[in-house]
């Protein structure tokens, strides 16, 4: 997408948390979450080497603790309509700076 887009600017949103609040000692779900730690944290290096891009991670927009709140996420994956709302709240201001816009 770059090289065709060479002025583009990205923003990469991290993988948000999965799960539902009081689940995290299960043992699936607590090597889910590392997972996405491990992964998230991959990706953020991977994208401040590559420049012309910016990390961010708006699941703590959605996060009771380790795993997704159930009211923002109630299946513990996608967000219901006040969790996308806040994951615009989040990102908004990193668009803004991108566009050259006041926050």
């Amino acid at each position: 997408m770059l090289a065709r887009l060479p002025n583009a600017h990205v923003i990469v949103l991290a993988i948000l948390p999965r799960g539902k609040p009081g689940e995290e000692a299960q043992p699936g779900v607590a090597a889910m979450q590392a997972q996405i730690r491990a992964a998230n944290a991959a990706l953020e290096q991977a994208v401040v080497r590559r420049g012309r891009a910016s990390w961010l991670d708006a699941g703590a927009a959605l996060a009771a603790g380790r795993g997704a709140s159930a009211v923002l996420v109630p299946d513990g994956v996608h967000p219901n309509e006040e969790g996308y709302r806040l994951l615009a709240d989040a990102l908004e201001p990193a668009m803004r700076r991108w566009l050259g816009e006041a926050a």
